[in-house]
């Protein structure tokens, strides 16, 4: 029988390399994902007092997110080295690993089976807000009759007729120039989530280092060790350079100057005349942040050439207004310095702040939830 020493470790010990065990209850990825060199992010937020940590990974069609499992439970994790016979002790956390469709919004929980009657219910629900004088007939003509009598089938297709023109008048009537939106929550945060118009795989892709630099005082080097030339930003980056020095997180500063970073790539697109490569070339985007960029806010025509209408650039201060929010907490005061990097006066751009659900205060502007949208008063004068 051979002894084994073991050493334990806490967790100060471990120092940046902190292991973590993951578990994938939907089923491991694909083989051809797991087989090659994988990519899983460790980010974490704040909750409350205590900091809680997210494990994030994607392949080209799977997203995979961790969730916190509520356990009072200690685990850790044993390395045993077989040529100093040592076992190793390492406390560690299990994460549940979230599988779902990239690109896909569960708008009902599949787990949950629902009966008829529920079901009939909530459609109803839905075809009196928002259904037409149509839906509303097909809902009262159903009410006529003894629901527990009719064919199941026929039941299933008349609601989902109904479920069906439902979803096409909310599609209709989605705006083209604003990201998702909810328009129940109560947190302000929550309104336009970054996560619904930046995926992850974009996220974890946005070349952030340069602003992380210039933050730290530190140069950035390319890929022969050279130091990069810093590139000429307008003065509101520069603002917001200076802001970010007060984080004390590298997380929290990580976050935000990636968003920043989308907001420099979106403004690129905007002021380039017609060619994208600049975003490669002096904003450091991999191709694949390029691509996206090009597809969200312009019309590709070749591989270097895009069109950027009036409607685009529309777009492109609505989300680099949405994304000024996120990084004020939600409340700006001072307008201008944003103004200006858009080439464009306070009052227009006022009017995108409005645009976007923002109420007027004596300060500024802030994002309040629940969101409501501004109402516009029609003319009624003849002409």
């Amino acid at each position: 029988m051979t002894t084994v020493s073991v050493n334990t470790f806490n967790e100060k010990e471990i120092g940046n390399n902190k292991p973590c065990v993951l578990k994938f209850p939907q089923g491991l990825p694909p083989p051809s994902f797991v087989e090659q060199e994988t990519e899983f992010v460790s980010l974490s937020k704040k909750v409350g007092n205590k900091r809680q940590r997210v494990i994030l990974s994607n392949t080209d069609k799977l997203e995979y997110q961790s969730e916190e499992i509520q356990s009072t439970a200690r685990y850790a994790i044993g390395v045993y080295d077989k040529s100093t016979n040592t076992l190793k002790i390492v406390p560690t956390d299990i994460y549940d690993m979230k599988q779902s469709v990239i690109g896909y919004t569960l708008t009902l929980d599949s787990s949950i089976a629902l009966s008829k009657e529920d079901r009939y219910d909530q459609v109803k629900k839905l075809a009196d807000s928002f259904g037409s004088k149509v839906t509303k007939k097909k809902i009262q003509k159903m009410e006529m009759e003894n629901v527990d009598n009719l064919d199941f089938e026929k039941t299933n297709k008349a609601v989902g007729e109904i479920a069906n023109t439902l979803a096409d008048k909310q599609s209709e009537e989605t705006p083209l120039d604003l990201p998702y939106f909810d328009l129940t929550t109560s947190k302000p945060e929550a309104i336009y989530p970054h996560e619904a118009f930046i995926p992850p795989k974009v996220y974890f892709g946005l070349y952030h280092q340069l602003f992380f630099n210039m933050v730290k005082k530190t140069p950035t080097l390319d890929n022969e060790g050279n130091p990069v030339e810093e590139p000429k930003l307008a003065d509101y980056f520069k603002e917001k350079l200076d802001q970010f020095a007060s984080i004390s997180e590298d997380e929290d500063l990580e976050h935000a100057c990636k968003l920043l970073t989308f907001m420099w790539y979106a403004l690129m697109i905007m002021q380039c005349r017609g060619d994208s490569t600049k975003l490669v070339q002096e904003g450091g985007a991999s191709f694949e942040v390029k691509d996206y960029m090009v597809s969200l806010f312009s019309t590709k025509i070749t591989n270097k050439k895009i069109s950027v209408s009036r409607e685009d650039k529309t777009k492109i201060i609505n989300f680099m207004v949405i994304v000024h929010l996120h990084l004020e907490g939600f409340e700006t005061k001072n307008i201008a310095p944003l103004a200006k990097a858009l080439a464009v006066t306070e009052t227009a751009l006022e009017k995108h702040f409005t645009r976007i659900g923002c109420k007027r205060s004596a300060a500024g502007f802030r994002l309040q939830a629940p969101l409501t949208f501004p109402t516009f008063k029609e003319n009624n004068k003849k002409r």
